[in-house]
């Protein structure tokens, strides 16, 4: 009875582990996604010029097409809705840092994947060596 009680906290513990890992990965896609975003940003920000054509998004899928002006200064959301104004040299910093902290969050999802993973793997050895044990009672 208390094989069968292990090997139903093995069985719980692991469907744990396995819900974590699906959430890490959520995670790690959403690190991905944003880092594709500032890539896309810091391109754009290199190739802006004055006089360019731009669309503004107004909503509901409707943009408006416009002509850029006063491209030096940007408006950039440091967190929590708060903006500041910046100039492209030092916005692309800001991008910079933000990609450095995106890519230690991954580094630290890997890690904690890993761990994860490993449990797994020692959760497996464990829940056989019950099975087995409880085989070998029942001959």
């Amino acid at each position: 009875m208390d094989e069968e009680k292990n090997l139903r906290s093995l069985a719980a513990e692991a469907e744990y582990r396995q819900e974590q890992t699906q959430s890490l990965q959520n995670q790690f896609q959403s690190i991905q996604n944003m880092e594709i975003e500032i890539e896309k940003t810091r391109d754009a920000l290199k190739s802006i010029k004055e006089k360019n054509t731009a669309l503004f998004n107004l909503g509901s899928g409707a943009f408006i097409s416009t002509f850029l002006k006063d491209v030096d200064r940007l408006l950039v959301n440091i967190g929590s809705n708060i903006f500041v104004e910046k100039d492209i040299k030092s916005t692309l910093t800001f991008l910079e840092e933000k990609e450095e902290e995106l890519k230690n969050a991954k580094n630290d999802l890997i890690k904690e994947m890993e761990a994860i993973t490993t449990r797994l793997r020692d959760i497996d050895v464990e829940a056989k060596g019950v099975l087995k044990r409880m085989k070998k009672k029942e001959e």
